[in-house]
Order: structure tokens, then sequence, then C-alpha cells
């Protein structure tokens, strides 16, 4: 991580916190109380390269307490999610009493990853970098961490999982993460080979190119297989649109008998927010945060 801005970081926290000096706090977060929060862009090393993330910590909160989620996007979007919807998100977690980084995906010369260098694999190795981070953190409960993903970062997420025990709760938004080898046809194999990637479309109605290391990673990809290490419980919130045809693949995928499918009532794979629709957020953060209140 960057020394100058971890320490600017910590330093700034420690301020709050020290402001907080009259207050009583809590051994875990109350869900009565709205905490303040301090937030700060960072980046974690792993390997040869650097993760660009945001953290944000609620504060006036004793040492060791605070539960964390780390939060991965999907194609086509970034550390902010879809309209700003993880940043949102941030802080209505925040406000509970949960800490969370939300990381934009990298590629080894230290750029954001593109679609076209997307890939499994070095994506789980970006998360496993940051779970190491947080545990790391004096004001993070290293036992109490979720991960979310939308999507691409759905699947991620179910790896990462799979290949990390530190999480020990999931949640998914809409996607990837239940569907397996989704992108495994021959056709679109020998397309990527031939060109170096494939397009993709997106729920927007926008396309991008996916390149050729993510389709060879994501074709042998099983994500029900890759998680079986997991014994967290999996929340998978999708729009009622998209159908529950997904519900017996997720529950194959986990054997915590907590896990579930939500559908959000009039909305569809994106949850209407591509179509200028934006009312459906309340349900999606008030089901997310419920969840990770419950389970971390």
């Amino acid at each position: 991580m960057d020394s100058i801005k971890l320490l600017g970081f910590i330093g700034a926290l420690s301020v709050l916190l020290g402001s907080c000096a009259s207050i009583a706090q809590p051994t875990a977060p109350d869900t009565t109380v709205l905490y303040n929060y301090i937030e700060e862009a960072i980046l974690v090393t792993n390997g040869d390269h650097q993760v660009p993330a945001i953290v944000t910590l609620p504060v006036c909160i004793k040492s060791k307490s605070v539960p964390a989620v780390v939060m991965l996007h999907g194609y086509g979007s970034d550390s902010n999610g879809i309209q700003n919807t993880y940043r949102h998100l941030t802080m209505d977690l925040a406000k509970q009493g949960i800490a969370s980084v939300r990381l934009d995906f990298s590629v080894p010369d230290g750029t954001v990853e593109t679609p076209v260098g997307a890939a499994y694999d070095s994506a789980v190795s970006d998360v496993s970098a940051i779970a190491d981070y947080l545990v790391s953190l004096e004001y993070i409960d290293g036992d109490r961490i979720g991960i979310l993903g939308w999507g691409h970062g759905g699947t991620v997420a179910m790896v990462s999982a799979g290949e990390n025990t530190v999480f020990k709760s999931i949640v998914i938004w809409t996607g990837d993460a239940v569907t397996g080898k989704f992108r495994s046809n021959d056709d679109a194999f020998l397309q990527a080979k031939d060109q170096g990637f494939i397009m993709t479309e997106l729920a927007q109605g926008d396309s991008l190119n996916m390149g050729l290391g993510a389709v060879i990673i994501s074709r042998s990809a099983d994500v029900t297989t890759e998680s079986d290490n997991s014994e967290a419980p999996v929340l998978e919130v999708q729009g009622d649109g998209q159908g529950q045809g997904q519900l017996e693949i997720l529950l194959g995928a986990t054997y915590h008998p907590m896990s579930k499918l939500i559908l959000l009532e009039g909305t569809d794979t994106a949850y209407n927010f591509f179509i200028g629709d934006p009312g459906s957020y309340a349900g999606l953060s008030a089901e997310t945060v419920d969840w990770f209140k419950s389970t971390l």
C-alpha cells in the first residue's frame, strides 16, 4: 500500500476517534446508532501491482469491533457501482457500523482493469490482497468480513469465498455468479482466439469487448465447484423480471441453510437503473444491509 496515503488515513481516523473519547462506545455495533464515517482512497499492494480502492470506516467504535464488506463491481462499471449505487451503499453500511472497501480490479502494469483485460484469476488475487489489508486494520474484526459482488463481481465473490474462508457472508446482486461456465461455448472461444476478444452485451444495452484471457478463465470456471470450500451463507438479490430459475443453482453452490434468493418486485435484471427508475435502490440497500447485519 502507498505508505503516505495509509499514514494520512490512519492519522485522520485517529483524530476522529479521539474526538469520540467522551462517547460511550459499544463493543459491537449498536444498530440503533447512526455512525459518522471516514472515507479515503487507498492503494493496496498485490505482488507486482497496486489495487486502487476506497475504504469507508464508521468511527466512534472500539478497536476490533467493526465488521467489514468487500464490494466488487461488474463489467462496464467501477468501484462506485452503476449509477453510484455502491457509493451510496457504503454510507448505508457505515450508518449501521459496518466498514467497507470497494475496489477497482487492476492489471499488472498498475492501471485499472479494462473488460478486455478482465480475468477471474487476477480479480480473485486482488480480492485476497484487499482481505489481508482489512484484517490488518486496527478497527476491523477479522472474523466478521463479508463480500458483495454484482454481475462479474458476483462470480469473483463466489470464487473468492471458496478460496479464502475469511469471508463469512456473501451477497450477490444479479448476474453471473450462479451461472458457472457462463461463456463456455466453442464459437465464442474460437472468435476470441481469432481476434483477441468477444463482444459482451450488457444489461443497459451497451457492449464491451471481453479479452481472450478472460474467456479462457471463464470457460473453465465452475462457480458451484470453486465455491465448495466456503461455508458462508449466500443472499442472491434479483429483479423479479429475471425469474427464479437460478435459485436451484445458487443453493447448489452453498451448503448453508440460511442461503436464499430475494426477488425485487417490478424490476428487471439491472433493477430498473438503466431505464431511469432508481426507486428500487432503497429495497436493494435494505436487503443487503439487513443481511450483513444478521450474518456478520
